[in-house]
């Protein structure tokens, strides 16, 4: 091991099968302290942070609602006993509960009053995604997760 916890491989030493030179030189391999090589998967904070993006660029482009909401559900255990795990089930209550108002103000546009349940639920929606960034930022969990506000 050299400094830095790099190991580098020699491509003149003779390797352990037989005493064999190798002439193929060997990559040197980042190495965390327990020896194991380090992890590149996003953090549960990067995570958080990108659904929280997602559903506020929803509004313009609505595909990354199921952006979001697909990082959710398959990143799920990896946030599971942290703040972060309030946050996961405020953005998927926040997403179907927001689909399913919007669903039911479509189906009662022509009456009139679904146009105010659609308007509504922008603002919620708004409300619920600023409300637990801010929350995030400051490194707090959603209090309530289950609370419609």
């Amino acid at each position: 091991m050299t400094e830095n916890n790099i190991e580098h491989k020699n491509p003149n030493a003779a390797s352990s099968e037989g005493g064999a030179i190798s002439s193929t030189p060997q990559p040197a391999v980042n190495k965390s302290e327990n020896g194991s090589i380090p992890s590149s998967a996003p953090s549960p904070r990067s995570l958080t942070q990108l659904v929280y993006i997602c559903q506020g660029l929803s509004f313009f482009f609505g595909l990354t609602a199921i952006v979001g909401i697909c990082v959710n559900y398959l990143k799920r255990d990896a946030v599971k006993g942290t703040i972060y795990e309030s946050h996961f089930l405020w953005q998927i209550r926040t997403f179907w509960i927001g689909l399913a108002i919007v669903f039911v103000g479509w189906l009662t546009a022509i009456f009139l009053v679904g146009f105010l349940l659609m308007a509504g639920s922008i603002v919620w929606n708004i409300y619920r995604s600023v409300k637990g960034f801010l929350l995030l930022l400051e490194n707090k969990p959603i209090a309530d997760p289950n609370s419609l506000l």
